[in-house]
Parts: structure tokens; sequence; C-alpha cells
């Protein structure tokens, strides 16, 4: 079967050029979702992955290139990335997408007729999402929808300015639109089933996988003493509940813990204001996913502190939980709607999310022995080794995709 996927991914080298030099810093995980999705296809011997990147470039991010011209770049030494070409100008970017994403459709449906085939969408992007969406109805192949974020909640932690306030609503609405005209969809957490499937096509729900040939340090269970170390890496917001866990820690009284914290966002000022009044707070900033990793595997416990009772959370399996439990180091975090039940015995709840009920759960973890703690951290990077990989997740979803046509 052949596959025509569209999406962000880039070479590790190119993301990190991205991160360095834009003020909007895209995100890790998406890359690395990515990256193990189109591993795990291509694992399959008579599958065929085209992979056509829209480059993840803030406009006039400086340092960076005006614009680009179609390229092909190496990822992992197997995976041939075909960039859509681009000039890097809000508004002319999209068009430049659109534009290209559609010659590029044109060039693979001649050169795969009469060949089982299928479009495959990461996010439903509409400058590409629109000339997938016409391609498909007229030379009738299916399309497929992988949607990890609802576009009505991506701007939700931050601030708009005038300019995004008109425009934001409308790409919302545009975004609505196109969802609907997709054969089948995957899903990370059942609920976004009610709000995006309204015509009740096929679907499924992969909350998330981990690559089946990570090979990660040994975690801290395994490791010599020292401060024991609770450690949050992702999106700096307050809306993700970084400054409730914050304040929390620091109302224990124990000087032989830390916090760790990774990552940007609206908290940034605020956090480098707690590092100055609790010592015992370490904020690395911004790291490579490599860094971030090994400091991973460092910890005692890995902490995501966002609030279950948000709207959004119904809406999302945090990947950084995939992440977390991949890594061997046990995991704390509230009961997000969006992880199903059977992830419970594999991690610490937040059963009380006041700062006061927070500070108790952390304390407590904190408090076990470290033969406990890695008992529990191996357990779950079992789980997600065996039940979540790359090639178990790619294998349900293109049992899918035959299922609505793409023999």
């Amino acid at each position: 079967m052949k596959i025509c996927y569209f999406g962000a991914l880039c070479s590790k080298s190119t993301f990190n050029e991205i991160v360095l030099k834009a003020k909007s810093k895209p995100h890790a995980a998406g890359q690395q979702f990515e990256r193990m999705l189109v591993e795990g296809l291509k694992s399959y011997g008579d599958i065929t992955v085209e992979i056509n990147t829209f480059l993840p470039v803030p406009a006039f991010s400086i340092g960076f290139p005006l614009g680009w011209w179609r390229r092909t770049e190496q990822i992992n030494g197997h995976l041939a990335c075909k960039w859509l070409p681009a000039l890097n100008v809000q508004g002319v970017k999209q068009v430049c997408f659109c534009v290209f994403a559609f010659t590029t459709l044109l060039s693979w449906v001649y050169r795969t007729i009469r060949q089982p085939r299928v479009i495959l969408l990461y996010t439903a992007y509409f400058p590409v999402a629109l000339p997938a969406v016409l391609v498909a109805r007229i030379c009738r192949i299916p399309i497929v929808l992988i949607e990890t974020d609802l576009a009505e909640y991506i701007q939700v932690y931050s601030p708009r300015s005038r300019l995004k306030s008109i425009f934001v609503p409308l790409y919302v609405r545009l975004t609505r639109l196109i969802r609907e005209q997709f054969n089948a969809y995957v899903f990370v957490a059942e609920a976004m089933n009610k709000v995006l499937n309204i015509r009740h096509k096929t679907y499924i729900v992969v909350e998330g996988m981990v690559d089946v040939n990570a090979h990660r340090p040994h975690s801290r269970g395994e490791q010599g003493d020292g401060p024991m170390v609770a450690m949050y890496a992702g999106a700096l917001f307050r809306i993700y509940g970084v400054d409730k866990l914050i304040q929390s820690f620091m109302t224990l009284r124990d000087e032989n813990i830390r916090l760790w914290l990774f990552g940007s966002g609206d908290m940034e000022d605020a956090i480098t204001d707690y590092c100055k009044r609790d010592k015992r707070i370490i904020y690395f900033g911004h790291k490579t996913h490599e860094d971030v990793l090994v400091s991973e595997s460092q910890a005692t416990i890995l902490v995501n502190p966002r609030p279950s009772s948000e709207e959004f959370t119904k809406y999302s399996f945090p990947s950084k939980n995939m992440e977390y439990m991949a890594s061997g180091t046990p995991v704390l975090t509230t009961p997000l709607p969006g992880m199903p039940k059977e992830y419970y015995d594999y991690v610490y709840l937040f059963e009380d999310e006041s700062i006061e009920g927070m500070a108790k759960t952390l304390e407590h973890v904190l408090s076990l022995t470290k033969e406990v703690l890695h008992a529990k951290g191996a357990a779950a990077k079992e789980f997600v080794l065996r039940e979540k990989n790359n090639i178990v997740q790619a294998k349900r979803i293109l049992e899918m995709i035959r299922e609505v046509g793409g023999k």
C-alpha cells in the first residue's frame, strides 16, 4: 500500500535550529509522535510512505531563512522527508503550502495509479488539509486524519493579540469544516470522537506511543544516593498546573529534595523568581529532547500537574506521560480524563489537586524507598513498551486504513 503522508516532521538538527532561533518554540512532542508513527508504518514490508513536511517555522523567525525551496532530508538515516516550499511570511506561507501540497498530491496520484493507496494527515492544518481533501474526493482515495489536539484549544494557554483575536476564530471554523471531510480518524482521547466525528465515521483511539527501539539510560532507582528529585518537563504554563506544582513543593520542609523544571512558557519569569526564593528549585530552561531524556532517567519522580478539571484535558492524552513512563522513572500525575483507567496501576495519582493536597502527595511519594519507586517505574516502562510501542500502534492504524478502503 502507498501512503502519502503530510505532517511537520523534520530532522533533529533542523528542529533544534528552529527551536534555537524561533521566538515561539514548536514542541518536541509532536515531532517524536510523527517520527515513531512513520517508522512504525514503514516497519511493515508492504507499506511505502512518502513523507511531506510543512516545516514548523514561525513566520519572520530571526536567523532563519525567509523562505525555502523543495528539499529532501534524511531522518535517522532512513526516512526521506520532503519539504513543501514556502516563503516564510504570514499568509503567504499558508498559500505556498496549499499550492505545493496540491501539486505534490497530483504527482503522487499519477505515480501510484492502480495501486492501493491512502492519504494520511497529521493534524487538520487547513492549508494542507484543504488540497488533500479535494484530491481525495476527486480521485476517490481514502483520506485519514490523525488529530492530537483540538484547534479550539491550541491557543487556550497564551494571550491573543488583536490580530489573533480576529483570525483564530476564523481558522477554528475552517478547521471544523475540513475535519468533517475525512473518511476515518485517529484520536488520542475517546472524548475527541464526540466533538470531531459528528458523522460517526470509522475511528480508533491511539493515546500515544513509545519507540520500540529506544535505548534509555537506567533510571535513578539503579543509581547512587543523592537528593530526591521531582521533575517536570514541558510547556511552562499556569493553565497546565505548573504554578500550583511549584507552590505545593515550596511548602515541603525537607532540604534534601529538589524540583527540576525544563521548558518554556508564560511561567518563565515567575519561575526565575521562585528559584531565588527557594534554592531547591532549579530551572534548566529549554533543552534538547535528548538532554531532557537523560534528566528524566536521573530524577526520582516525574510529575505532570495538569489540572484534571480543565475542559481541554478531556480531549488529550499528554505525550509527556507516555515519555515519562518509558523512562523507567516513576510517574506522579493528575487523574486526567483522557487517560484510560488501564494506566492507573502504573502511576501515582494526585487524588487531591489543591496546593495542600498536592504537597501531601509529593511528600508521600518522595518518602518511598528506592526499591518501591524503582519497581513502580520498571512496571510502567514494561507496560508501555509491550502494549503501546510504535509497531503495535501503527498496526492498529493500518488495520483501520484497510477497513476504510486502503487495501
